[in-house]
Parts: C-alpha cells; structure tokens; sequence
C-alpha cells in the first residue's frame, strides 16, 4: 500500500574531502547527503534520508511505497527534500565531481525544486535521473545533450518540461508522473521515450522530433498530443490512453506499429465550468486511479486539485486548466478531433473499439464525440480495424489510405464514414472472439505482455468471417453503401481484391453495380421525388413533379414533358436491370455492347459520305443502320437482310473498311463467347 511519510530533515553529514571548499559553504544539508550517495554509486533517497543501492529489491520497495508522495501536499517537503539546479549543473559540469560519478550517473528520488529548474545547453556523459520528484516552477532541457538517459518517473512538474532539440542518445523517462506542457520539439533522442501512466495536462508536443525507440503512450491522460512530421523509428502505443483534447499526428512517420486499442476521449462533467476532463470511473491503471485509491476519501479533493486542477500551463504561470474556461483562444480554436493524416506507417496501424464517444454531460451546446478520425492520404504495411457498438456520431475519414493488408471487423460499424480512394492489397473480415476479457480483467497484468493485445489476428474458423458467407457480404453491402463519400471506388477495390482471391463475390457485384447506377436514371421530376423520398406514394410524387412546373408553361405541356423524361427513366432503369442481371458474366459483356454500338454508329455515318464516282459502271444504292448492323454479325443466317449486306458501297474506302467492320464483328462474338463460358465454370 503506498505511504505518504511525514518529513525528515537530512542528516547533517561529517566533513566530505570530496567537497572544494566553495561548495562546502554553499551547498545545504541535503545536497551534501544526495552527493554522498552518487560518489558511492547509490541512489539518495529524500523520503527516507537513505541511500540504496540501485537495482535491488530494497530500492524497488521503497520506491514503490513512496511512489504517489509527490503528488499528495508536496508543500510539506518543501524545506526537507529542497535541492537547487545550480546543486546539480554543478556535478554534471564541474570535472571536480563529474569525473567522480560512477556509471549509474546522478540518482535522486524525492527531491524538491522550490524554483526554476534549468538545464539549459548542457553537454553531459552522466545518467540523470530526477526521479520522484517535485518541481514547482518547470524544467527546462532544451539543447540538453547526452549518450545516457534522462529520467523523471513518477514526478510532479508543475509548468513546462522544455526538451526542444534535446540530443539525448538514451531513452526519457516519464512514467506514472503528472506534467503540464511537454515539449520535445525538433528534439533527437537515441532511444524511447516513456510515459505510460502518466498525466498530461496540456500540450504533449514532438513535432519534427527524430526519436529512434518507441514512444509509449500507453493508460496514459492526455490533453493534446501533436506531433508533425514526427519520425518514431519504433512504435507508437496508445492502448488504453484517455484523451480529452485531441490528438495531430500528421506528416509523421512510425518505422512500427501505431496501436490505438480502446482510447477513449475523457468526457464532460455534469457540473460545474469544467470544460473537458478525465472520466474517472474507466479502471486502467495510471497515477490519478492509483491516487484515489489509496488516500481517504476527505483527501481526495487536495489531490485532485493538485494533480489536476490547479496546474499552471506556461512557463509556471497559473493560467488555469485548458478545460475550464470554453470562451478562451486557446480552448476555442482546438477541436475535438484525431488526425492520422498523410502518415507512412511501416509497421501495422491497429485502431480497435476506438469509438470517439465523449461520456459525461447532456449540455447540447457541448460535443458528445469526437468530430472525426482521419486517416486520410496515410499508407500503412497492415490496418486493423474495428468498432465496438456505440451511440457516437464520429465522422471516419479514409481518403487515399492505402494498406497491404487490412483486416476489418464489420459485426459493429461506425455511424458515419466517409472513404474514397482506397487502396487495399488484400482484406480479411475478422469476428469478435467469444469470452473477450474486459479492460477491468486486464488491470494488473503487464503491459508487456499486453503491448499487441486485440492487434494481433491469426486468421483461423474462429477469429475470421468468412468473405463468400451471405452474413458478411450483407455487412460488406451494408458499410460501403452508406458511405457518405457516396463513391463506388472502395467498394469495387474491395470486389476486387476478393475476386482476386477466387471468393463468389455475386451478390457484392450485384450490390456494387445498384450502387453505381443508383442515380442513373432520374431525368423527371417524378423520378427523382420517388429516388429522394423512398416513402413517398405516386399521387404525391406526381404532386410534386407537377409542382415544379416551369413559369410561362401550361400544366398541359408540363405534363406531357414529365411524362416523356418518365418513359426515358423508365427506359433506363430496363437498361440499368439488365446490367445488374449481367453481373452473373461479368461487366465485360456490357462494356463491349458499348463497343458494338459505336462501331455501328461509325460506320452509319461513314456510309453517309458515300458518293458515286465518274466512271464507275452503275450508281448502286445509299446503305443505312442495318447494313453497317448486319456487317458486324459474322453469322448470315442471323443478318435481318442477308442479300443486302453483301452488296458492297460505292467508296472503294468504305469497301476496305467494311472488311474491317466485319473482322471487329467476328472478334466482338469470339470476346462475348469467351466470357460466357469463363462464367459458367
């Protein structure tokens, strides 16, 4: 169970020969202790005045008992674990005490920095780790340099953590901490940087940042988290994180995966001027969770303000919580929203039971969900994809996504979607197992293990909807249709792909080919009225065609008009039936129908320009449609005048061509004979 001791004022230490006699005078009782412990390779810990060695389980269980102190009245160390900046520049640079840090580097856990902690264009080889720790006024690392790592695990900093073109070849730490701004702009850091289980009060921002490792997201609580044309050279991990504000990814690329499994969107507090906030009943393991369960409840109020309510957000100036205050600039022009924009994922792109639902108030003038999740213009290796059942209205946007490999679970879909343009290599429909484990089953267990958790799909009879099932097409039918894009493109790319794969896709064909023409045919008034309002009777179509009666034209004329576009559309929609039915061939046979017809039409008007030439015996008679139709077909028993269509036209021009005319004829049959019989085996 975690403790929150009671102060102790550091021990007053005997003469350090170690110590030049400038620091002798300047540093305080705890410097001096905190240094006594990293000349010996330990680890000064402030709560308990002890230092322990690292990696051992007396340093993990007294981290692990003081774990939540700094974020409960950190006023209270503010005398006995006080340390300065100007106490730790001076062993990171004086080569009097740097060339005596042992390999372990600068450990402190528990320290308290009253003022402003900067780090400012230092050039380290130590570890620094700052662990435990409160700071009251920010930190600020820009153009900090390292081979080593840096680590703030489980501080409260208060203002902002300024990391901008950092060069750190290690890894940052910053797990299970409470920070406002975090900002790792156009910074290169060598290998991950960690935050899981953290909070975030405002901006996480790493636009431009090179970062070769992962970053690791994973339960934490953010507000916004951007990063611009980001390089992450491992994977981005978002399982379980809570955001309130909303997430920018665009331009980035990830060399892994980017795993979006059950984030959620805070919500919006039934009272009070709370803007956007946490929820606190979801159950994933983070410091806020862990802090309410241990304090008492008459504590709780303190923490939380602590924590979450009272943090400043630049530079340690109190400027009150990004969610309090809707009217405010900074508030007003961020939107509620995910972009994944025009990323190149190498790895997987896994987003599932994501749903953009905000719980919380019933205040219309307030979101319930988030506005859209954008994958537009992004490539990605392999997607996974799927949604949980829900009320929330969020707009997915997939415009030129293209992927290797998308395997999508179509049994709960969104409620509003907008795709064009898709490229997909191969598709695989997967089902919801049976006895899914619930985030609460998974609270405990390690993340490690749980890293790829719902990511991971291996297509068997239990994990996959088979493609050629009524059940899944029904759904495929169902998803594309309502695309609000109104585009068949995806869903022909779809078709295809499992076409390809040798999948029964007749139903889809026939589903695709409606979609296609579903507006073909609405010449008249009438038409459209009946397209537009499906419930809509005859009498009242015809009322409203006849409403829309040109002014200056008679009810009459109007009439007989509708009634000639009526026979046109009626005329369509039986050329429209005929390509669906021909669905069974293929749509190759309609396509050359088209080729067939504009043949005929050539050589109709090529027959037009035939003219008797002087010399010629005889002037034989003009030739019209039938004949250039029965000098396509191959067959003279089929020809409607058999006589005439051997006769030959003046031009000795047209002659040759009509011998072409009739070799196009013999192809066009030898074409639709080949692709009836490939449909029927």
């Amino acid at each position: 169970m975690p403790e929150f001791p009671d102060p102790v004022a550091c021990p007053a230490e005997a003469d350090d020969p170690t110590i030049a006699e400038p620091e002798k005078a300047a540093w305080t009782a705890c410097e001096k202790f905190v240094w006594s412990c990293i000349r010996k390779g330990e680890e000064a810990n402030l709560f308990l005045k002890s230092c322990i060695k690292p990696r051992t389980t007396v340093q993990s269980e007294a981290r692990k008992r003081h774990r939540l102190a700094p974020f409960f009245n950190p006023e209270r160390y503010a005398s006995t674990n006080a340390i300065s900046d100007s106490f730790v520049l001076t062993l990171l640079q004086n080569p009097v005490y740097s060339v005596q840090i042992p390999a372990l580097g600068i450990r402190i856990f528990g320290a308290y920095f009253a003022d402003p902690v900067n780090f400012e264009n230092v050039t380290t080889s130590s570890n620094l780790v700052l662990d435990g720790s409160m700071m009251r006024l920010g930190l600020r690392m820009t153009n900090f340099t390292t081979p080593k790592n840096v680590s703030v695990d489980g501080s409260n900093i208060r203002g902002s953590l300024y990391l901008m073109r950092a060069r750190i070849d290690g890894s940052i730490f910053m797990e299970r901490g409470v920070f406002d701004t975090v900002d790792l702009r156009d910074s290169r850091i060598g290998s991950s940087v960690e935050g899981t289980g953290s909070v975030f009060t405002n901006d996480f921002q790493f636009d431009r940042a090179d970062i070769d490792g992962k970053l690791i997201l994973t339960k934490a609580r953010l507000t916004l988290l951007k990063g611009w044309d980001a390089r992450i050279g491992g994977s981005l991990e978002l399982r379980l994180a809570d955001i309130r504000r909303k997430v920018d990814i665009t331009g980035a690329r990830i060399e892994g995966d980017l795993r979006m499994q059950d984030v959620t969107f805070g919500r919006q507090p039934r009272s009070g001027d709370t803007y956007c906030d946490w929820d606190p009943e979801l159950k994933a393991s983070y410091v806020l969770n862990e802090l309410m369960e241990a304090l008492p409840e008459a504590d709780r109020a303190a923490a939380m303000r602590e924590v979450m309510e009272d943090r400043p957000s630049y530079a340690g100036k109190p400027d009150g919580n990004p969610c309090h205050d809707k009217s405010s600039a900074k508030v007003s022009l961020v939107r509620n929203e995910v972009l994944l924009r025009d990323m190149k994922i190498e790895g997987s792109l896994c987003i599932v039971d994501t749903t953009g639902l905000i719980a919380g108030s019933s205040d219309p003038a307030r979101p319930k969900f988030v506005e859209t999740i954008s994958l537009d213009g992004t490539q990605a290796k392999s997607t996974v994809l799927s949604w949980k059942a829900t009320e929330s209205r969020t707009l997915w946007r997939a415009v030129n996504f293209k992927t290797g490999y998308m395997v999508i679970n179509l049994n709960d879909q969104p409620s509003d979607h907008f795709i064009d343009n898709l490229d997909i290599g191969f598709i695989t429909f997967a089902r919801r197992p049976s006895g899914e484990l619930s985030n609460d089953d998974l609270v405990g267990q390690s993340d490690e293990h749980l890293v790829k958790y719902k990511c991971e799909l291996t297509p068997a009879a239990n994990t996959v909807d088979p493609a050629e099932d009524e059940d899944t097409q029904e759904r495929i039918i169902r998803f594309f249709t309502s695309d609000k894009s109104a585009s068949a493109q995806p869903f022909s790319n779809v078709v295809s792909r499992l076409e390809a794969s040798s999948i029964n896709t007749l139903n889809l064909r026939k589903a695709l080919s409606d979609f296609k023409y579903r507006d073909a045919c609405g010449y008249s008034n009438f038409s459209r009225a009946r397209r537009d309002t499906t419930w809509v009777s005859v009498p009242d179509a015809w009322r409203k065609a006849m409403e829309k009666k040109p002014e200056g034209t008679s009810t009459a004329l109007h009439a007989a008009s509708e009634l000639s576009l009526l026979g046109l559309d009626t005329a369509c929609n039986v050329g429209v039936y005929g390509l669906r039915q021909m669905v069974y061939y293929g749509h190759e046979p309609w396509r050359i129908m088209y080729f067939i017809f504009g043949a005929i039409v050539l050589f109709w008007l090529l027959l037009k320009l035939d003219r008797y030439t002087p010399g010629q015996e005889m002037m034989r008679r003009r030739f019209g449609l039938g004949y250039a139709f029965d000098n396509l077909i191959p067959l003279k028993a089929y020809r409607m005048e058999p006589e005439a269509a051997d006769e030959l036209p003046n031009s000795t021009t047209l002659r040759a061509y009509r011998v072409f005319h009739r070799g196009l004829g013999l192809l066009f049959a030898l074409m639709i004979f080949f692709f009836v019989y490939k449909a029927s085996t």
